[in-house]
């Protein structure tokens, strides 16, 4: 099992990250209703509304990626946050490095209302959230994802916002 200190978090920027070296990878990994493109997430970091970082083991290794948006579109408060992206590439799966990455974004976060969508049946994803507090709720609008939820308490909580006008 990798320890999220094993790990290195290099945060994506506008000015510094290679987003095409992203966008190869992300599509070797990602399912086409999952994918984020490359010039998707420049566009996103770039408006402040996406955090992202290509994630290395203690050789150096590009060994995934992860992201977080805010608020989350899942909730109904602005200071929620989404787990966007959990991806470890090629032959690193299965090595505790999913586990870490969602425990490392857990304690960044983990204060605040956190959400996360993932598609039925990703059993993989859904231990992985269900081991980090997370409970299924409902289905997403408009996508075939079910949204996973952790509340920064230990109320019950499974929120969706409904409309644009729902706010704090």
């Amino acid at each position: 099992m990798v320890l999220v200190t094993a790990l290195r978090f290099e945060e994506m920027s506008v000015q510094s990250s290679d987003f095409g070296l992203y966008d190869r990878l992300a599509r070797a990994e990602m399912h086409v209703e999952d994918l984020v493109s490359g010039e998707e997430l420049l566009k996103w970091i770039a408006e402040g509304r996406v955090r992202a970082w290509m994630v290395y083991d203690g050789a150096g290794v590009l060994v995934g990626w992860c992201s977080v948006m805010t608020p989350s579109t899942c909730h109904p408060t602005s200071s929620s946050v989404h787990l966007l992206g959990n991806i470890v590439f090629g032959d690193r799966k299965r090595r505790g490095i999913g586990k870490a990455m969602a425990d490392w974004r857990v304690a960044q976060f983990g204060n605040r209302p956190l959400t996360a969508s993932v598609q039925p049946g990703n059993l993989a994803s859904e231990r992985v959230l269900a081991s980090c507090g997370f409970r299924p709720g409902f289905p997403e609008q408009g996508g075939p994802w079910t949204v996973w939820h952790r509340p920064p308490t230990q109320e019950r909580l499974a929120l969706v916002r409904l409309s644009g006008d729902m706010e704090n």
